[in-house]
């Protein structure tokens, strides 16, 4: 009998001494995966604030650069319209200014200044090509006192508000946006410090203290983005699942699942869906209706590519950017572009479009010239266009010479969302599209006479003098219609013709024409 007391109180420390090793185990194991995680997410938000940092300081050079080799030596009306011209290329610089003998005589939102500014505040730094900055500059927008980025170079300055920030990174982080240079650090935008705060953590690894903060800098270590969760466990163990210590089994079983869990909310993250969605050729299309405004028929369609799995759906926004990540763009490409080919050949006649999206860099590589040997390409009845966006990947002579022999064997080019971001005169000019297609962005707001929309005109001038055609997107009502038609605009796509459909959809509404 006393063996047995002495076995049951064995069996006891046993089960006792187990049961708290799986806890404090457990819980050690689990806050790091959840740091490592949380890190990870973060380093997605770093990478992606860094990508638009340089965005804005190109942005800001280039704009410099190309202001200052205008021959203007006064603030004339032609002085004021390349500003503009400049104000509306631009994705990031709210307003452009021009200086004489050091003060600020006009800009393109106030126009000429009755009384020159004369502002002599010496800037927070100045980089090796000479351009001075100013960060967190009190300035008025709108009768509202904001603090905003000012970059000058000889006799212009750019302004970059700081409401174009607020897009950059989640509100669940903080962030600071920095340049280095003359061995200081000096902040261009966000919280000041927290790049302070993410250098005093310790490396990351499994027996440390949780790191999540991130630092990244571009390739020169010159533009730098620190981003920090604002939530954040400082204690080394958190007390996860301490209803688990009462009983072994229970404790066991809770772990095992919440491995098993974890592992599986690493393993369905977007990419990993997206890579398997290659794999198996899981995309599909859907179809949104071109239609001629003055006749209102439909003489094409563009194909939007979708993706859906077990898991549930993943938008275009999603799975666009990390296919570029992963390099496999011009597989994704050419899988979509053969199901529409192939899809669409019974309703594609001579004059039908199928217009489809291509990255950029397909071109800039010459991959997409891989188009002109698929049979799908060769036998397909209608006209395809490809539509690309305006990037600094189109810059060179090889893409140039590439759509050049797209558009020989009957491919013709469209400009996509044009006006709303890389736009250039000089490179339209050299891609040499047949199709300006105008971002929905300005038409949403042709109802109500916005400041936006009425640079419409000025697209369509454009085009006009590059005897281009041009598409206008997210036409949703009868009045956008109508005001796009009497402006000239040919052709047209949006809610108001149709939503983005299934190929069958599409077959019923060609037939009720």
């Amino acid at each position: 009998m006393r063996l047995d007391r002495r076995t049951k109180r064995r069996q006891m420390i046993v089960s006792v001494v187990i049961a708290i090793f799986i806890y404090f185990g457990s819980s050690v194991v689990i806050s790091r995966i959840l740091s490592y995680q949380l890190w990870q997410q973060t380093t997605v938000e770093a990478t992606r604030m860094l990508a638009s940092a340089n965005e804005i300081k190109d942005e800001i050079i280039l704009s410099l650069t190309n202001l200052n080799i205008l021959p203007f030596e006064q603030c004339s009306d032609e002085n004021l319209l390349e500003m503009r011209k400049t104000l509306f290329r631009s994705q990031y610089i709210k307003d452009v200014g021009y200086f004489t003998n050091g003060d600020l005589v006009c800009t393109t939102g106030l126009g000429q200044l009755d009384v020159p500014f004369k502002d002599r505040t010496p800037p927070n730094f100045v980089t090796e090509d000479g351009i001075e900055y100013w960060s967190f500059e009190h300035l008025i927008f709108f009768d509202q006192e904001h603090s905003a980025l000012i970059a000058r170079y000889q006799n212009y300055n750019v302004v970059v508000e700081p409401t174009t920030f607020g897009h950059l990174v989640s509100e669940d982080y903080e962030w600071e946006m920095f340049f280095n240079g003359n061995n200081q650090t000096y902040t261009w935008a966000g919280q000041e410090g927290v790049a302070d705060e993410a250098r005093k953590e310790q490396p990351m690894s499994l027996m440390s203290p949780a790191l999540v903060s991130v630092i990244k800098c571009n390739s020169y270590k010159r533009v730098c983005v620190a981003v920090k969760p604002k939530l954040l466990s400082r204690s080394e163990y958190p007390p996860l699942l301490f209803e688990l210590t009462t009983l072994l089994s229970i404790c066991f079983s809770v772990f095992a699942y919440l491995l098993v869990h974890k592992y599986f909310r690493v393993q369905w993250t977007p990419v990993k869906r997206v890579q398997r969605g290659l794999a198996s050729n899981q995309f599909y299309c859907l179809y949104q209706p071109i239609v001629e405004l003055k006749s209102g028929k439909i003489i094409g369609v563009e194909m939007l590519a979708r993706f859906e799995d077990q898991y549930g759906s993943l938008t275009p926004d999603e799975f666009i950017p990390l296919i570029s990540q992963l390099n496999k763009t011009w597989q994704f490409t050419e899988q979509v572009m053969l199901k529409a080919m192939q899809e669409t050949v019974p309703i594609s006649h001579s004059g039908f479009k199928l217009s489809m999206n291509i990255y950029p860099q397909d071109i800039a590589n010459g991959n997409v010239e891989s188009l002109l040997e698929l049979s799908a390409f060769n036998d397909f009845p209608g006209k395809i266009m490809l539509e690309v966006t305006e990037s600094e990947y189109l810059e060179g002579d090889g893409a140039c010479n590439t759509l050049s022999q797209l558009q020989k064997q009957g491919v013709d080019i469209a400009i996509d969302d044009f006006g709303t971001g890389y736009s250039n005169l000089n490179q339209l000019r050299k891609i040499n599209s047949q199709v300006l297609k105008i971002d929905r962005s300005f038409v949403i707001d042709v109802e109500d006479g916005a400041i936006r929309s009425s640079l419409i005109q000025h697209i369509v001038d454009i085009a006009r003098a590059e005897n281009m055609l041009l598409v206008a997107e997210g036409v949703e009502t009868s009045v956008q219609h109508q005001a796009l038609a009497k402006m000239g605009i040919e052709y047209a796509q949006g809610w108001a013709f149709g939503r983005p459909m299934s190929y069958e959809k599409l077959v019923r509404l060609l037939s009720e024409e």
